[in-house]
Order: structure tokens, then sequence, then C-alpha cells
């Protein structure tokens, strides 16, 4: 059953939102806004203070300043109400072992208090219900992890937060995991606020992202309204990258190593992308590969990442 309507308040909504240990701001006066529906890609390098802000909106943490509301319920005025329309996923390996997957959600489902229905239900989501009877010691991560999200849609939550659920995961874990995230919405009507730094799987999935750096939210919105505002890179290949870097930068372009390449912020063209090629090779470097990189979530982190270097 969908959980969707025009006149919901937001799944999540902070104002000014802080959390300070010692002198510290970990999460420093941010301004979230998730609507219903949205898979909402929270983004950040480690230390950026995603964690922190995640358990604020959990109520696992009280903030040092702000408010955070979850369906318009004051997480720290009304947690329960909030627990209520809310579910979680920040530790898969949490499991009683010697039991089985249906086994380890019956004990979840039995201090919830809810039908055993619920089991058969969200183990359909995520794709689980031909592994249920095997015991959790047999289960590979990947499935470790679709049976926490399982039981983290116990009791048909309105929003489901997610810390880092592909985070060790082999490609058919990844892709697994993917699938069931990304059918979330549709298949139960459930907003998905999803922390992760696999930049390349979020953008597969994700409608919105917000990206964090050094505690503060830097830039949030729609992922192609936002990736829309990115410059493209250009790639080039060539057998001597320090030399290409040091070229680069006296030429005053922004440049950074990429394996056995360099990336170039550039405006797109393919002007300037034979100025470039015409001055290294002017400057004696051979240059085996050449090409304009489109806009990606990557480009659009690196890119904050370098603006916010550059500002402070």
């Amino acid at each position: 059953m969908s959980h969707l309507s025009k006149n919901d308040a937001p799944a999540i909504e902070t104002y000014g939102l802080g959390k300070r240990f010692g002198g510290q701001w970990a999460v420093d006066a941010i301004d979230l806004r998730v609507e219903p529906g949205e898979i909402y890609g929270f983004l950040g390098c480690n230390g950026a203070g995603k964690t922190t802000a995640i358990r604020l909106i959990l109520g696992l943490l009280r903030p040092t300043c702000g408010i955070v509301r979850v369906f318009n319920h004051d997480v720290v005025r009304d947690r329960r109400g909030a627990a209520r329309h809310t579910g979680s996923l920040l530790d898969a390996r949490a499991t009683y072992d010697h039991l089985s997957g249906r086994e380890n959600l019956d004990c979840t489902r039995r201090l919830l208090g809810l039908s055993a229905k619920e089991i058969d239900r969200v183990l359909e989501i995520v794709d689980m219900s031909a592994d249920a009877n095997r015991r959790m010691a047999h289960y590979s991560l990947g499935m470790r992890q679709r049976l926490g999200l399982a039981r983290a849609l116990l009791g048909e939550p309105r929003l489901l937060v997610l810390d880092e659920p592909m985070n060790g995961l082999d490609p058919d874990g990844i892709r697994d995991m993917r699938a069931a995230i990304s059918h979330l919405p549709e298949r139960s009507g459930v907003t998905v606020f999803l922390s992760s730094h696999l930049l390349s799987e979020v953008e597969q999935v994700a409608t919105h992202i917000g990206l964090m750096h050094d505690g503060r939210l830097v830039r949030q919105g729609p992922i192609g309204e936002l990736l829309g505002q990115a410059s493209p890179e250009l790639f080039l290949r060539t057998g001597d990258v320090p030399r290409a870097l040091r070229i680069l930068h006296d030429a005053g372009y922004s440049a950074t190593p990429d394996g056995d390449g360099v990336r170039v912020d550039v405006c797109g063209s393919d002007a300037e992308a034979a100025v470039i090629n015409r001055g290294l090779i002017e400057s004696g470097l051979e240059v085996a590969e050449l090409a304009i990189r489109g806009r990606t979530l990557e480009t659009l982190y690196m890119q904050t990442r370098h603006d916010r270097k550059e500002a402070a």
C-alpha cells in the first residue's frame, strides 16, 4: 500500500540543525528537506558529518541546536511519534546467526507486536523469500544486508534511513541491493534517505542528493538539476603524469591525477581540449588518450570539494 499523498508533510526537514562535540561542530546548521517518495542520496567523505546527522534524524543523539522533524513530528519532543514512521538499517551484522533469516525477522516482529504476515510481505519486497529458512550463519554479506533492509521495513514505515547499505558488498551484492532500493518507493510507498560513499551507485538510484562537507550541507536538490550545474572534465592519458600536472597547473588549470592519466576541469568545448592537447605536445609530452567526460555525480562531488577548499 502506498503512503504517498500530495498533502504530506516533508519526510525529513531540519532547520539550523547542529551537533557539537567539545569545541568541534560535527554537524553545523544544516537545513535538510526530503519530500515523500524521494530517494535522497546523502553524500560526503569520511568525517563530513553524515553519520552524526543520521543519528540526529533518528533521535539517537540530541542536537546542540536546531530542529529536526519526521513527517511533522519533532524528533526531540516526540521521538516515539517520529519513530512510528521510521525504519532504519545501520548495522546488518546485528543478527542471531544460529537462527534462520525468518526467525530473526520474527524476533523483531514480536517486539513490535505485528502480524506474522508482515514477515512474508517484507521478504518478498527484498526478494529473500527463497532463502528465508536458511541459518544466518550461511548468509553472505549481501544477503545479510537485504535481510536488514527487510527488518527495517517491518511495520510499513513511511521513511527508511539507510547508512552505507552497500558497504563491503561484492558486485552481485551491490546489484541486488541497488535493485531493492530503487523499487522501494513504487513497491511500498516508502521514502528513502540513503547515506553512501559509492557515488556511481547512488547516481543510479537517487532522485535527489545532498552533499556534506566539514559538517555543512553545501548542496542539495534534484540530481538532474545539480548535475546540470557541474562542469564537465577532460581526461588525458600520458606517460608522465607529474609533469603533465605541473604544466597544466602552470597554465592555470585545475587538474588532478587519475591512475595513468589526469583529470582537468574544463568548460567542455572541443576547442579548449585542443588547446590543452597542443600545449602538452609542444612541451614534449605524448598524449595517448584525450576525452571529454560527461557530467557525473563524481564530477559534481569533486568539484564541490575543490570549490570549498578554494573558498576556505
